[in-house]
């Protein structure tokens, strides 16, 4: 890791520039996103100065609340129509060295939220206050969600469950993500 961000080890020239948001996706459902985000960011943690946040980008079916026994509370979806302040929303668990913002629980749709003007400017602001941040997000395949979040983040990381999903299924998800800066994948299972 450095000041700038971190770094991934790569032949292609542009995966080794330093990123500071990271999204991470996969084709499908149940694929090991949420999992990988969080032991992603407790691993990352433990490097000394390295100031994690994880988001959870998926404003329909998040987890990361539920994994951490706070669900529904305010958070992302919040900043995003205006009822919470990013700094209201930003959690720290006793005893973890990571931050973390919930989907949140606006009424608002996803989509709605997702395309307004102002999700740039907090994920700037994300990144502004973090070495790191890690957004969760839905599946790539499924909804556009994705590609509105990867527009606002430095990087995508994929990821794919052994056994699961189809070869089909990750080919098409690199071609809908193929404009942004697809960093690697994981093998899950």
């Amino acid at each position: 890791a450095s000041a700038a961000g971190c770094r991934v080890m790569s032949t292609q020239a542009h995966a080794a520039q330093p990123f500071r948001s990271l999204m991470v996706a996969s084709p499908g459902p149940q694929e090991g996103k949420t999992v990988t985000v969080l032991n992603l960011a407790l691993s990352l943690a433990m490097l000394p100065s390295l100031k994690v946040l994880v988001v959870d980008g998926d404003l329909r079916r998040g987890s990361v609340g539920k994994w951490l026994g706070v669900d529904d509370s305010p958070g992302l979806s919040n900043v995003l129509d205006g009822s919470a302040r990013f700094e209201d929303v930003v959690l720290q668990c006793e005893g973890l060295p990571v931050h973390f913002v919930l989907r949140g629980n606006s009424k608002l749709p996803a989509a709605e939220l997702l395309h307004s003007a102002g999700l740039g400017n907090h994920f700037r602001k994300m990144t502004g206050h973090y070495s790191l941040v890690l957004v969760d997000t839905p599946p790539v395949n499924l909804l556009a969600d994705a590609q509105l979040i990867a527009a606002h983040c430095d990087a995508v990381l994929l990821i794919a469950r052994a056994f699961s999903t189809s070869r089909k299924e990750l080919e098409k998800a690199v071609r809908d993500m193929s404009r942004f800066r697809v960093i690697g994948t994981v093998l899950n299972g």
